[in-house]
């Protein structure tokens, strides 16, 4: 592993590790190793970088730039430049920090716009030619 952390980072050295050792184990397993090789391996630490984060203003920035895209054609309706959902759902994301599945999986019933709060309780993910699931 020493080689390979010169050449890779951290975070990627140990997902390689991980699948070795899930192969060796299964090695292991059917009888073809008399050991894992792969256990007891020193890896090298993740590298923690700061979190950054957007200020308020970038965030409304963005917000603004989602709902308002600069390619649209200037000639076209108004209400076909402008979108205000995805203004809205930029800003429900950024300051919940829920994720996007879970947002699209949020129902109304679980909204309680009285002590703002929104009950998450599923997920959908993103099925390659089926949408959402």
């Amino acid at each position: 592993m020493t080689a390979l952390s010169k050449q890779r980072s951290p975070a990627t050295v140990r997902k390689l590790h991980c699948v070795l050792s899930l192969i060796l184990d299964t090695a292991l397993k059917d009888g073809r190793l008399a050991r894992n090789v792969a256990h007891g391996v020193n890896l090298p630490r993740p590298l923690r970088e700061e979190q950054r984060y957007l200020t308020h203003a970038q965030v409304e920035a963005l917000a603004e730039a989602c709902a308002r895209p600069p390619g649209v054609a200037k000639h076209r309706r108004l209400d076909e430049r402008e979108d205000e959902s995805y203004r809205l759902v930029l800003l429900f994301l950024a300051y919940t920090g829920v994720r996007f599945g879970e947002m699209a999986a949020l129902r109304v019933s679980r909204l309680d716009l009285t002590r703002p709060r929104a009950t998450i309780a599923e997920s959908v993910t993103v099925v390659q030619g089926k949408g959402l699931a």
